[in-house]
């Protein structure tokens, strides 16, 4: 089962922002049905598919990457293996 990933926490106008989330994967242990459902989820959305391997495929915005993975441990994904958030954290001096 796929579950939809939930942006509108997101922000994408960073100009004012000390940290952001850079990206996010999710893993799947089906990556044409993950590619199918995320493809039609960001249909009309600034993401858009740019990069596939044969097991992740990324989704990019101006600022933000969503992408999806076979875990690199190669066990099956569950609620947290395949999982990956990066943040930016500007300097605090």
């Amino acid at each position: 089962m796929l579950a939809a990933a939930d942006f509108s926490s997101v922000s994408l106008d960073h100009s004012e922002n000390k940290m952001k989330v850079n990206y996010l994967v999710v893993g799947t242990n089906d990556l044409e049905a993950s590619a199918k459902f995320y493809d039609s989820l960001f249909e009309k959305t600034e993401l858009k598919r740019v990069r596939e391997t044969d097991r992740m495929i990324f989704w990019h915005g101006e600022y933000f990457v969503f992408s999806v993975a076979i875990p690199f441990d190669n066990e099956s994904a569950t609620n947290g293996n395949g999982a990956m958030i990066g943040m930016y954290v500007e300097s605090v001096k």
